[in-house]
């Protein structure tokens, strides 16, 4: 039976999974896992603006970067909503 633990564990798994390397050691030392989550989200943030002023500069790699930042951004959006819904029913759960 899993645990809240394995839970937790499983969630990071899958935020390593979303985001670069340079970002997960940014973030290494925030916990709990969903303050990692959120910290991510808002480094996502402004990668994806950074990428569109290149855009506005014409620059090649600018659309590369906000359609790499949208995607990363999906994904750490549903991990946050996973993580919140953990926490706000692990009570229900009946981990051992």
């Amino acid at each position: 039976m899993p645990t809240s633990e394995a839970a937790t564990a499983a969630l990071e798994r899958l935020l390593l999974s979303s985001i670069t390397p340079a970002l997960a050691a940014e973030t290494e030392g925030i916990t709990p896992i969903g303050e990692r989550i959120n910290a991510c989200i808002e480094r996502v943030k402004v990668d994806a603006s950074e990428g569109a002023a290149l855009v506005a500069e014409c620059a090649p790699h600018g659309r590369v970067m906000v359609a790499q930042a949208q995607k990363t951004l999906a994904n750490l959006e549903a991990l946050a909503v996973m993580q919140a819904f953990f926490d706000e029913h692990k009570d229900d759960f009946d981990f051992r």
